[in-house]
């Protein structure tokens, strides 16, 4: 966040635009300091409660969170007061285990988001976690071309039910969102995964960079920005698709792909979490009160690969040893495409070795491969390269 966290992944952020507080206001956004660029807070406001993730460093300078759920609003709605808790859980490499989730409180934190003497928009956030006690001001972070709008816009906090303990947030601000992933790493700690400009394509697609950083103690009198390191994590493509109207209320559910810097690649469906109002000044309908109002549509977790790609071909024949000769290389269709997303009714998950000749979903990492006799098999992508390409 000036972001140092590198120069050159910020860079493509736009000036600080300033946000008018309207007279009932909404704070759902990202919010830093400006003088202290590294850590920051999402916060999803759904008008009757809020939702907060402080994102820092803990001690030893590795990345952590802690959330705030089920607070107060006061004062017409100038403060927000509530626990702060924190979780461990699975690696997000691993299958989910709801078993490995722990949920500790370890202190309170409150928003003054009007505090006498600061400039407009500029809010005090105040915590206790264990001995440590601190103050700082926030503001919204400006990019992007416009103004995040809740209810709207991709701007929320977004879970998957069947996977509780983590989660994304996202910011958008016009053509731009800033997102944060919340998920633990190999040591089950907490983990954050920052995509810092995440371009937002036609209605239903982000994509962009992905980062992971490093910094000082939250615990620290000053906060040092100079010590934040940034490390690439990889790059995500997502997809959100808005579903059938309830109530005044559309829900929305997509898939997170991430593929890591070494290749590997990891999927996440989600959904907007259910708390507080549905959208401004809209009631939650009964299925977000029980839970969600969107259904997976595969039991593989809801996201499937529509990667195509056709077995190299020889018109020319074999030369007089066997050997091929006037081949035609292999061709995928773009990997820029977004064709890992979520699973549908009429195009569901097949596994690999099945056919996927109407159009079935891959397993992620896989291609539905079109083989010189017209068959057609989900593959997985290296088996593709090493025994179709030529």
């Amino acid at each position: 966040m000036r972001i140092k966290f590198a120069a050159a992944i910020w860079a493509a952020l736009l000036s600080f635009i300033p946000f008018a507080q309207a007279a009932d206001p909404n704070y759902s956004d990202i919010w830093w300091n400006p003088h202290e660029s590294g850590w920051g807070i999402t916060i999803a406001d759904h008008d009757t409660s809020m939702w907060a993730v402080w994102f820092t460093y803990a001690q030893n300078g590795q990345p952590t969170w802690m959330y705030m759920s089920g607070g107060t609003f006061s004062e017409g709605k100038r403060r927000f007061t509530g626990d702060l808790y924190q979780t461990t859980g699975p690696s997000y490499r691993a299958a989910y285990a709801s078993r490995a989730i722990t949920n500790v409180k370890v202190g309170t934190a409150s928003f003054d988001f009007a505090p006498p003497g600061l400039a407009p928009g500029v809010a005090l956030f105040s915590y206790t976690v264990g001995a440590v006690t601190g103050s700082r001001q926030i503001e919204r972070y400006g990019f992007g071309n416009g103004a995040p709008n809740w209810g709207t816009d991709f701007t929320d906090i977004w879970w998957d039910p069947a996977e509780a303990g983590s989660g994304i947030t996202l910011a958008q601000h016009g053509n731009t969102v800033f997102g944060v992933w919340y998920t633990y790493g190999d040591d089950n700690q907490p983990l954050f995964v920052v995509l810092s400009a995440g371009a937002v394509q036609g209605a239903t697609s982000i994509s962009g960079d992905l980062t992971t950083t490093r910094g000082p103690w939250f615990g620290n009198a000053t906060f040092d920005s100079t010590q934040v390191k940034v490390d690439p994590f990889g790059h995500l493509n997502a997809t959100i698709d808005k579903q059938t109207a309830v109530q005044s209320f559309v829900p929305m559910k997509g898939a997170w792909n991430a593929t890591r810097t070494d290749g590997a690649a990891f999927s996440k469906f989600f959904t907007q979490l259910g708390f507080g109002n549905a959208a401004p000044n809209v009631a939650p309908p009964p299925c977000l009160i029980t839970g969600t109002c969107v259904e997976r549509t595969s039991s593989s977790g809801g996201t499937c690969s529509y990667r195509t790609c056709s077995e190299g071909k020889m018109p020319d024949g074999y030369d007089s040893y066997g050997y091929p000769y006037g081949e035609i290389a292999c061709s995928c269709s773009a990997e820029t495409n977004n064709l890992s997303v979520a699973c549908t009714a009429s195009r569901p998950l097949v596994a690999v070795g099945q056919s996927c000749s109407a159009g079935q979903g891959c397993p992620v990492g896989s291609v539905c491969t079109t083989r010189l006799t017209g068959v057609q098999l989900c593959m997985t992508r290296t088996d593709f390269d090493r025994n179709m390409c030529y």
